[in-house]
């Protein structure tokens, strides 16, 4: 039984369904108008994601006031950061990775800006979306990615489902909480393992598990 779930990115909505705050298919409804919604926000620009490792939190936001229309929207690991927003400003930074002293710079195949300040003009209508659906209290909480806080109610669990498309979160922090909350086994219900991969470099030691029964079932 879990203690505790959490969500990396749009894995919210899988986190919210777990925890019995929504149904399953209020979930692929949510990710369907959601996903709308954005490919409407995103229809006037060019935009794209990256994932750059070697250079701090702290002196990325210094180079970044550069370059207009790119925003950190996570930390994975102390160095690594995921950047989001205007295409043109992502290709400008992955120009600057050998001055910067990167290690790695890899565009994601994504066109669209999650997480980034440019969805913030479709928060009024997704609002409206997310508050004609019903939440519950979930059974089981929840750590917010976006806030590190913890979502124990269907208030908290609603505000999150409604904040998350467009807001900035951090993996890192959550792995962290969950250090201190000596939790140490995680099950990652993803079908990559791509949560070892992303925990690697955070300093936070986990063991991961994949669900292999259920993914080929």
């Amino acid at each position: 039984t879990p203690r505790v779930f959490s969500g990396y990115s749009m894995g919210i909505f899988s986190a919210l369904y777990a925890s019995g705050s929504i149904s399953f298919l209020r979930g692929l409804c949510l990710l369907y108008e959601l996903n709308s919604l954005i490919d409407s926000l995103c229809a006037d620009h060019k935009y794209g994601m990256a994932v750059s490792v070697g250079v701090e939190k702290e002196k990325m936001a210094v180079e970044l006031a550069e370059v207009e229309g790119v925003d950190i929207v996570n930390d994975n690991a102390p160095g690594t950061l995921v950047l989001s927003g205007y295409a043109q400003g992502i290709e400008e930074v992955e120009t600057w990775s050998d001055k910067l002293g990167m290690h790695f710079f890899k565009r994601l195949r994504t066109n669209k800006p999650y997480h980034s300040r440019h969805l913030r003009k479709g928060l009024e209508k997704w609002t409206a979306i997310v508050h004609s659906h019903r939440f519950a209290d979930p059974e089981i909480p929840i750590i917010s990615a976006t806030s590190g806080e913890i979502l124990t109610n269907r208030w908290d669990c609603r505000d999150e489902a409604r904040l998350n498309f467009c807001s900035p979160f951090s993996w890192l922090n959550v792995l962290r909480m969950l250090k201190r909350w000596s939790i140490h086994d995680l099950y990652d219900c993803g079908l990559g393992g791509g949560m070892a991969k992303i925990g690697k470099y955070s300093g936070v030691v986990h063991r991961y598990h994949l669900p292999k029964l259920f993914i080929r079932e």
